[in-house]
């Protein structure tokens, strides 16, 4: 095991970099190098409603990026999983899955887009403002449909079957007055070997999931530190904490990529907004805006998880079990126990495995804890 996981995640790595670069030179291609002025004339010769124009000039330039993409995503999230033995779909299945992971992102963005050169057409100068607030109202509604609307196209949902871990599990919610709507597993093994678990929805679609995989493979006090970690979620708001900073950080870059915008038009004598062929502009600032915050934004990710650790400690009192719990996961999920310190920096939403434990061992008067996997 422990031999597999370097060169995973080394790979992994590079891949995403490889990504991130194909980006790049995607957007210089369009802008730098002129294809995006004969995408923009067929969508004006083809379509006299700007509307039109726009969808179509956005869908032609989306695709492209997809389609070149389409090798690194394939390898990804396919053939790369099936070679360290973690996937258990057919090739079949995960492209069932990937097209119906583009239908939803369509459903969400063709909405947002349309906002947004609605926005952009009446508001040149507070378009941004305006659109921050669509997208608050799109977030919220996000978080509350998805458990009930969008997670159900990927795995079946049901009630935590075992009395016993349930009666558990409820005695833990109970202590710190943490109501859901429901403890439900997934049938996340038909797909991976991975285990996973995740305190989501808002309101009346509050609930705590956990992987058919996590139940199969944990004992019933490993599961209850991963539930506590959720509820140290629950109880220090982190939810509503990091959706109030990434949303901060939305206006921020709406700003910011407003104010770039008007320079690059100024600096081409152009007046409308709207022109099809400056368009690619605002995505390049909002992807460049998205590399410099994303250390920002995982930074905070990884504090909570470090508070959420602290609380299923404190809450429990059996730091050893929280160690095998955390060991179990970064064993099936071929999570590297120390990646390196910019790589953490950067892409990581989650401490390494090898600081939680020493978190752990802190919070546990200096007992030590070893990382370790199997081989």
């Amino acid at each position: 095991m422990a031999e597999r996981i370097k060169p995973y995640n080394r790979q992994k790595n590079i891949l995403t970099i490889i990504d991130l670069a194909i980006t790049a030179g995607y957007f210089y291609l369009l802008l730098g190098m002129g294809w995006v002025k004969p995408l923009a004339n067929w969508a004006r010769e083809v379509f006299t409603n700007p509307y039109a124009q726009f969808f179509v000039f956005s869908f032609l330039m989306g695709s492209g990026l997809t389609l070149i993409k389409l090798p690194i995503t394939i390898y990804s999230e396919f053939f790369l999983e099936h070679k360290y033995g973690l996937s258990r779909q057919t090739f079949g299945q995960w492209l069932w899955d990937a097209i119906k992971s583009l239908l939803v992102s369509l459903t969400i963005t063709l909405p947002l887009l349309l906002a947004f050169y609605g926005l952009l057409k009446a508001s040149p100068h507070w378009w941004w403002l305006y659109l921050g607030g669509v997208v608050v109202v799109f977030t919220v509604i996000l978080a509350r449909i998805a458990p009930v609307l969008i997670f159900p196209l990927f795995y079946r949902f049901t009630p935590l079957e075992n009395p016993d871990l349930k009666d558990r599990l409820h005695q833990l919610l109970e202590r710190f007055g943490f109501q859901l709507e429901g403890l439900y597993q997934f049938d996340l093994s038909k797909k991976t070997i991975k285990a996973n678990a995740a305190f989501t929805g808002m309101g009346k679609t509050r609930r705590i999931i956990l992987g058919d995989t996590l139940l199969q493979r944990f004992t019933p006090e490993e599961i209850e530190f991963v539930v506590a970690h959720e509820v140290g979620h629950f109880v220090y708001r982190h939810l509503l904490k990091g959706i109030v900073v990434n949303l901060l950080l939305v206006f921020a870059g709406l700003y910011l990529v407003h104010l770039a915008y008007n320079w690059v038009l100024a600096s081409h004598q152009i007046t409308q907004l709207t022109q099809l062929e400056y368009l690619p502009y605002l995505g390049l600032f909002l992807f460049l805006f998205s590399l410099i915050t994303m250390p920002v934004s995982n930074a905070l990710s990884r504090h909570f998880e470090f508070q959420a650790d602290a609380f299923a400690v404190s809450a429990l009192k059996q730091p050893e079990t929280g160690v095998k719990a955390l060991q179990k996961l970064a064993e099936l999920n071929l999570t590297d126990p120390e990646p390196h310190p910019v790589i953490e920096f950067i892409f990581h939403s989650h401490p390494s495995i090898t600081r939680r434990v020493q978190a752990i061992q802190r919070l546990s008067g200096g007992r030590k804890h070893d990382v370790v996997f199997a081989k």
